[in-house]
């Protein structure tokens, strides 16, 4: 996806908005890394924080396992263990 097409998919709809203060000096350094890619201010700092938070919430929601720990996934779910007695008893509840 172009930084162009990045900037107009946050553009789509704005429903809600944010309000930040910062110093000048980041706000400068924000503004011209803007610049250096091609949008402005709002849709850079909306792009940046977007693509982080994105990498965040995957981190915590995708699970990744090579294929040793895939095999040894399956297994357990092809063959679960018996349920206890207590088990069986805390699901009754």
């Amino acid at each position: 996806m172009s930084i162009q097409s990045m900037a107009n998919a946050g553009a789509i709809s704005k429903p809600a908005r944010i309000e930040l203060k910062t110093s000048p000096e980041v706000k400068e350094l924000l503004e011209r890394a803007a610049a250096i890619n091609g949008v402005n201010l709002t849709a850079f700092i909306i792009n940046q924080a977007r693509e982080r938070a994105k990498e965040i919430v995957e981190s915590e929601t995708i699970l990744c396992l090579n294929q040793r720990a895939w095999a040894q996934f399956e297994a357990i779910l092809d063959n679960p263990p018996k349920a206890t007695p207590e088990l069986k008893a805390l699901l009754s509840e």
